[in-house]
């Protein structure tokens, strides 16, 4: 008999509790919403809000930090490790040493900028005369994947 009170007791007890409910929310520290005549996207970049305090005309929200944000922009390609370009720094022409297969071969300057495209290349050397001294990326492409190499033309 004081195994079925105390059973309804606490029954009882569980009812009339309350507990906390979250609104989910971003407080966003960046993002933009876009639109157009098919439909519209909207993001955040920010933390997940689970308590937020206002008083009418502000509002403050507290949340936690998110550590890891991943975001994959294609299909990892595989590196081309055993090529190197000598001599560096270059003078007036370097070579490639290592490839297999034709490449495209592609030259940017600090900035980015592309200065230099060669298709087909396996072996010989690239001039690069007309290129001012500083520092370029060369950017090896084939079938076996990318490298991405620095030389320093003098």
């Amino acid at each position: 008999m004081k195994i079925v009170k105390l059973n309804i007791i606490l029954l009882l007890i569980s009812f009339s509790s309350y507990s906390q409910s979250l609104e989910r929310s971003v407080l966003a520290s960046g993002g933009t919403s876009v639109s157009n005549a098919q439909g519209s996207l909207a993001f955040t970049m920010g933390e997940v809000v689970v308590s937020e305090i206002t008083d009418g005309t502000t509002k403050l929200g507290q949340g936690f930090h998110q550590e890891k944000l991943a975001i994959v922009l294609g299909i990892p390609e595989q590196e081309l490790v055993n090529i190197q370009l000598y001599p560096n720094p270059v003078v007036n022409t370097f070579s490639i040493d290592g490839l297999k297969e034709k490449s495209l071969i592609t030259v940017y300057d600090m900035s980015g900028r592309l200065v230099l495209n060669q298709k087909g290349y396996l072996n010989g050397k690239i001039d690069v005369t007309n290129l001012s001294s500083a520092t370029y990326f060369v950017k090896i492409e084939n079938n076996e994947g990318v490298g991405l190499r620095k030389i320093q033309k003098r």
